[in-house]
């Protein structure tokens, strides 16, 4: 590892705890924000200085920050103060009870259908699984029904399902345009 690639690693590294104590010194730069300063230097960075080594470093750091700086970003946030956080349980709530009643339309919608057309269990089960879960699990899932027969049908819903959930999508978001 070369002299620069250890210097850029620890600029990268220490430079939101530089900004932090600096914002916290001068009161104009803290009324700024540290999180605007430091878009600031990134794109300063990144536009006037390219060191050999430095797309690698970059991609390594932010495929490990992102996701620790998601879960800061939310629990940093103070719900208290206003009714902001009402309405974050409402969103959520609202957000799980309509999925929840999809994932139940869905599966008694499916059960239903292979009553009604006297589809045995498996091949409903495996095609369930085609559909929510993806083709990949399929292999899975009828190795753990102990069925191997009904293996080349949940493939071929899988990829059936995602060559019209490609076109459908399609469809409709050139119909959402429209209106």
């Amino acid at each position: 590892m070369s002299a620069g690639t250890i210097l850029i690693t620890l600029f990268f590294l220490l430079a939101p705890a530089g900004v932090l104590r600096l914002c916290r010194q001068f009161p104009t730069l803290g009324k700024i924000g540290p999180v605007l300063i430091l878009y600031l230097i990134g794109i300063l960075v990144g536009n006037l200085f390219h060191p050999a080594g430095m797309a690698r470093i970059q991609q390594a750091l932010s495929s490990a920050m992102v996701p620790l700086a998601i879960p800061l970003m939310l629990f940093s946030c103070t719900f208290r103060r206003s009714g902001t956080r009402s309405q974050l349980l409402a969103l959520l709530s609202g957000m799980l009870a309509v999925t929840a009643a999809v994932i139940a339309g869905y599966l008694l919608l499916q059960v239903l259908l292979a009553r009604l057309l006297k589809i045995d269990a498996d091949t409903m089960t495996i095609s369930s699984v085609a559909y929510i879960c993806s083709p990949p699990f399929v292999p899975m899932m009828a190795a753990a029904m102990n069925n191997r027969r009904v293996l080349a049908g949940g493939l071929a819903v899988g990829v059936i399902g995602y060559a019209a959930g490609n076109y459908l999508g399609f469809l409709i978001s050139r119909l959402l345009t429209l209106l």
